[in-house]
């Protein structure tokens, strides 16, 4: 009988050890719960102060305090990490986890080399648009597996000052949705002795550009332009390009931003109120967030994008994942490295999200409500209803800085939309 009894003890005390489990990633796999694993994390945000070093080390916490079998040991990488990145992965040693730019060529050459999360995502796959899913993608497809989940998204629209409309005897809550009617509001905007179009060349005039061929260029004509199927002379193109010369030479943009290269001041500048309309971004800096704080919320509009023919789209803005978390496939605690990333692009991270940075989230069940104006409202809504793949993602990197140097040329007149077109297609390695 005490032989019995010790075996019924021996056998409970196994059970008890074995039988307690965490499970992670959506339960595919099972760890000890009395285990506790650390997982490395590496960012560029954590130790970078403001704002996006406190959503971190929020969303640490909060992450820890779900799974307090997860250790997070948070490494700032130096910025731009992909160097770093590209030697860890060479090494096969590194990071549980690293935040990427989702919709740059950089994350398109690692791909084959981080976990794919298909399987581990179906309970939240339908909370991000399909299209910042396939940013993460290799060559943006979809059907070739997730390989991060987007914790915000980036894109431009176009910002603009309703004090100003109101000075120019426009109607600042009905603005221009075609591109005729925004001529027309220019007109008035100069007319009433207010710069209509702030910009600053480079950067900022590339954004303008190819964030009007957004809504010109279908999915497929934008897969043919990275392939060189479809070239930059093609009219519909060139067509862009012609309205941008027009607006210059109509007096209608800044000239001060043919000297000013840096968006920083012209962004300023718009801020200020010296300019009524800017292309800016949907998310991290000249956003809803910071010219809502500048010109105060309720003064602060929001247009998707000038709509004109042909087109293959009406009212939508090209808005790409912006920064995502993803598995590195070395990593040595994938169950939990997964469990981290879904945290992050969850709605409890984007909450935190939209309450410590003018970021905008991913995830769509994002609580509107913490929003600091109507604009990043309408930015959500747009997010969710009237986003396309940027053609920014569909362009070469020699292209893209052939379309950034010559830009200044195409509006002064000095190349004609065709040459400037051609110039672009002769840079394509």
């Amino acid at each position: 009988m005490k032989n019995l009894i010790r075996k019924v003890a021996l056998m409970t005390l196994c059970l008890s050890i074995l039988l307690p489990t965490l499970m992670f990633a959506g339960g595919k796999t099972e760890e000890k719960a009395d285990e506790v694993v650390t997982i490395t994390v590496w960012d560029w945000f954590h130790e970078s102060g403001g704002a996006q070093g406190e959503f971190t080390k929020n969303v640490d916490a909060a992450f820890q305090k779900m799974y307090p079998n997860i250790k997070v040991n948070h490494e700032t990488v130096a910025h731009p990490p992909y160097g770093a990145y590209a030697a860890s992965m060479a090494a096969r040693e590194g990071a549980d986890v690293i935040l990427i730019h989702a919709n740059g060529q950089n994350f398109q050459d690692m791909a084959d080399s981080l976990v794919i999360l298909d399987d581990y995502i179906v309970d939240i796959k339908n909370q991000f648009p399909e299209s910042t899913l396939a940013d993460t993608c290799p060559d943006r497809d979809i059907t070739k597996g997730v390989r991060g989940l987007p914790v915000t998204v980036q894109g431009w629209v176009w910002y603009y000052n309703k004090n100003l409309f109101k000075k120019a005897g426009l109607d600042p809550e009905n603005p221009p949705k075609t591109w005729d009617e925004f001529l027309s509001a220019c007109e008035a905007l100069q007319n009433a002795g207010i710069i209509p179009v702030g910009f600053g060349e480079g950067i900022h005039l590339e954004m303008m550009i190819a964030g009007t061929m957004d809504q010109v260029l279908s999915l497929d004509e934008k897969r043919m332009l990275l392939a060189g199927k479809m070239k930059f002379t093609d009219p519909k193109i060139t067509n862009v390009f012609a309205k941008f010369q027009k607006l210059f030479q109509a007096g209608y943009m800044d000239k001060a931003g043919l000297t000013t290269p840096l968006l920083r001041e012209m962004g300023e500048r718009f801020m200020a109120g010296e300019s009524a309309i800017f292309r800016g971004f949907v998310s991290d800096i000249f956003n809803w967030y910071e010219f809502g704080n500048a010109l105060g919320g309720e003064n602060l509009g929001v247009i998707t994008n000038f709509d004109f023919a042909p087109s293959a789209h009406s009212g939508v803005a090209g808005v790409a994942a912006g920064v995502a978390y993803a598995v590195p496939t070395y990593s040595k605690n994938k169950e939990a490295a997964i469990a981290y990333v879904k945290f992050t692009a969850s709605k409890e991270a984007a909450n935190i999200l939209l309450s410590e940075t003018g970021g905008v989230p991913a995830n769509l069940n994002a609580d509107k409500s913490l929003l600091a104006n109507e604009a990043g409202q309408k930015i959500l809504d747009i997010v969710a209803t009237s986003i396309v793949p940027p053609s920014k993602a569909f362009i070469q990197t020699v292209q893209w800085a052939t379309l950034r140097s010559h830009s200044p040329l195409l509006i002064t007149g000095e190349l004609t939309p065709e040459e400037f077109g051609q110039a672009i297609d002769d840079s394509r390695e």
